[in-house]
């Protein structure tokens, strides 16, 4: 089925598996969730779905949050027993409440018909540093082929042919593809590496002993698509990604260029994000997600660590991010945000504020401890959050109980209240507003913390609210102003006020 611009809606949106997999669960009403770029193709995804089965259809849309996310509180708000998400996806864990479907999609791939020189450029360019293929091939023992998840028909062929070049030189190709919940539910070869939504397996039985399982700064990076988050998901999160080789192939010229913005220089500019943030008086943990699996749990955490760091904190839900919505809350110094991993990666040069991600801000906390707090005798023995500037955690689950970079929280910001008056100060002077308690005689004088059971955040913020944290006016006259009728004003445009006089 073409439509007006020639493009097979059936083809494309894999309408057949998508009406078998409604017929097959026997879904009563199923929700469309489209990105913006492809709601224009909604309405006719609908009506062959209708066509091809007796379920209720609706449109949902976009999401308030991420469109690489299942939107499943719009599922729930428009009572839909399934949600079919096409486009690309970040494939995140979701909280489980309705089931759902990804469709990546099936645009065209013109590339394909350079295929031959894209492996041949690729080839050049991952030689290049090299003055024979005999170093090469020992200083590049692997090759990790990665694609945006619309084009993976196109990868396929692309890592073959790139596979049968490399061969004479020993070096593999190990294919990614993408990792779905039925997937996950199911055991793959144990020489896979999952890594960013993606199972990574070696192209060829030869192959799959010999290469090793664990990505080194030796490896190299191709992938198929733009360079943009869905990209840097898979090369920041790698290990010593600063030094990885990363290319990619643009699916509709088919060139072949070194990534816009290296590893490195992308660590960075994210460590300068750190450094900003240690500043802050006042974070705010924005909520970018209300679906993705345990974002409660990493919320609670980050609670407790910045109360631990003595830092006051705000929590946010403002759906799209914008300028506008994040400075109309005053006093933030810094925002950490809580989403998924391909969303974490937030970075607007208009927003002055620092956006870190929970695993960032972590590391930032924990480098505000002093050095006798930081390496007591309790805690030498045991690891700490310490930046390595190699790779980022961009999915908040690897830092919870059961994830790879999981530590207890003792060993992010171990730093317990102190009695001493200088402890106390020093604690206080994170919060966003300055902090007063009323004498008996009227005087403002600085809090002054006497004990742990003093110590309030809840007060704090009262206190904040009440001093100085509203608009009193110029010249108030508190008690002074004689009390009186209120008189209509005057109505009207500017050029054209009207008055009750007429």
């Amino acid at each position: 089925m073409a439509n007006d611009v020639g493009i097979d809606v059936s083809y494309e949106f894999e309408l057949e598996y998508s009406a078998k997999w409604i017929n097959q669960h026997k879904f009563l009403r199923v929700g469309l969730q489209f990105p913006t770029d492809l709601l224009r193709f909604s309405i006719l995804v609908h009506d062959e779905l209708r066509r091809r089965t007796s379920t209720s259809i609706v449109i949902l849309g976009d999401t308030p949050y991420s469109s690489c996310c299942i939107d499943e509180l719009a599922g729930e708000r428009w009572g839909v027993d399934a949600i079919i998400h096409y486009g690309n996806a970040c494939l995140s864990a979701t909280v489980g409440r309705v089931p759902f479907l990804h469709v990546f999609g099936r645009p065209p791939c013109p590339a394909l018909q350079y295929l031959l020189r894209i492996c041949h450029d690729v080839t050049n360019l991952i030689f290049a540093q090299h003055k024979d293929s005999a170093t090469a091939a020992a200083a590049v023992p692997c090759v990790l082929f990665a694609c945006d998840f619309r084009y993976q028909a196109a990868a396929r062929q692309m890592a073959e042919v790139l596979a049968a070049e490399l061969a004479p030189h020993s070096v593999s190709v190990w294919l990614g593809e993408p990792v779905t919940a039925a997937d996950k539910k199911t055991t793959g070869p144990t020489t896979a590496l999952v890594h960013a939504g993606r199972r990574f397996c070696p192209l060829g039985a030869s192959t799959a002993e010999k290469s090793p399982l664990v990505p080194t700064a030796s490896w190299s990076l191709v992938y198929l698509g733009a360079c943009d988050v869905a990209f840097y998901r898979v090369l920041v999160t790698l290990r010593q990604s600063y030094a990885l080789t990363a290319l990619t192939i643009d699916p509709q010229s088919g060139e072949v260029s070194p990534a816009t913005k290296s590893a490195a220089a992308f660590l960075r500019r994210r460590y300068y994000l750190m450094e900003k943030a240690k500043e802050a008086k006042r974070i705010g943990i924005l909520i970018g997600t209300l679906s993705t699996q345990r974002y409660t749990d990493v919320t609670a955490r980050l609670k407790r660590l910045l109360h631990a760091a003595h830092k006051s904190y705000l929590t946010l839900v403002v759906g799209r991010i914008n300028e506008a919505k994040l400075l109309n809350i005053p006093n933030l110094g810094a925002l950490v945000l809580i989403a998924c991993p391909e969303s974490s990666l937030f970075d607007d040069p208009s927003i002055p504020l620092p956006i870190l991600t929970p695993y960032e801000l972590e590391c930032a906390l924990h480098s505000l401890l002093a050095p006798g707090e930081a390496h007591t005798e309790n805690q030498a023995d045991r690891p700490s959050r310490i930046w390595q500037g190699d790779r980022l955690w961009l999915d908040f689950a690897d830092i919870l109980p059961g994830g790879s970079a999981y530590l207890p929280e003792e060993s992010v910001c171990d730093s317990p209240v102190s009695a001493s008056g200088d402890d106390a100060t020093a604690g206080l002077q994170f919060s966003a507003l300055s902090l007063a308690s009323k004498t008996t005689d009227g005087s403002d004088l600085p809090l002054v913390l006497r004990d742990e059971a003093n110590w309030s955040l809840a007060l704090a913020c009262e206190d904040l609210s009440a001093s100085s944290g509203c608009w009193r006016g110029l010249d108030p006259r508190m008690g002074e102003t004689e009390v009186a009728r209120i008189q209509p004003g005057r109505s009207g445009v500017p050029v054209d006020y009207r008055t009750a006089e007429g």
